[in-house]
């Protein structure tokens, strides 16, 4: 190669790094919000403790009024100022006032931080499942994944040694001729089972030509309108430097302009 005059050569080339180039699509799926979400707003040792800490505080109620027939009556009573956050006049004269502080400070508490985090879950808007990045593949193990057998993704999962690379290269799916996977691809996108990586305006293009082609009835959706493509690169492929016995001083040179 001649470079202002200068002939250099090149001994050999070498992946350097990996650019981030190409989209995936796949289906998506609507999410949803589990019914007893609210119950994730304390940690499991927190409820335990919280109801433990129900029976200690009757049973100390009850060894301090030295009634023990009220024992269960005191014990609702405590877990009614879980509810309430406050009890009656007629029963603070019937309780010890040090426990009866600590419990309704305890349950103000809590029940600020409960009150919170169930108004967060009730705005909180429905998550969508899809495949956005690279780490998403794998969420899916049943899923498999298209490209080209000299597509970036291709490359990717054979020259990067990662648990990542790894558990992507088992769902890994290559081909050479497109028009040869054409059908299977419409169903394995339709039923979720495949998603298909390539350059995004070229995942455009042959999502809309296989919309078209496909034979569906008047009801169903379009294919195109249930899938998914990331909204950014999510795929590498890898780009080159040229090697000689300079190369350590260039590099140098090139981290120290950065």
């Amino acid at each position: 190669m001649k470079e202002n005059g200068v002939n250099v050569n090149f001994t050999i080339t070498c992946a350097f790094d990996f650019i981030e180039v190409t989209s995936v699509a796949s289906r998506f799926y609507p999410g949803y919000l589990p019914l007893f979400k609210y119950f994730s707003c304390f940690d499991l040792n927190i409820w335990l403790l919280l109801f433990a800490s129900l029976f200690m505080l009757s049973i100390i109620t009850s060894i301090v009024k030295q009634n023990f027939v009220k024992d269960f009556e005191y014990l609702w009573e405590y877990f009614i100022v879980l509810l309430s956050q406050s009890i009656g006049n007629k029963n603070v004269k019937s309780y010890p006032k040090h426990l009866l502080i600590v419990w309704l400070l305890s349950v103000s508490i809590l029940s600020i931080y409960f009150s919170a985090y169930l108004l967060d879950s009730m705005v909180s808007v429905v998550p969508i499942d899809r495949i956005d990045s690279l780490e998403d593949i794998p969420k899916r193990p049943d899923m498999k994944v298209m490209d080209r057998d000299d597509g970036s993704l291709a490359s990717y999962i054979q020259l990067v040694d990662t648990e990542l690379a790894k558990a992507i290269k088992k769902q890994f799916i290559g081909f050479k001729d497109f028009n040869e996977i054409e059908n299977e691809l419409t169903n394995g996108l339709r039923n979720g089972l495949l998603a298909y990586v390539d350059y995004k305006p070229n995942n455009i293009f042959c999502l809309l030509y296989l919309s078209e082609k496909e034979n569906i009835g008047k009801n169903e959706p379009k294919l195109i309108d249930l899938l998914h493509i990331s909204q950014k690169s999510s795929y590498s492929e890898p780009y080159f430097a040229f090697i000689n016995n300079d190369f350590d001083e260039w590099f140098l040179i090139a981290i120290n302009q950065l």
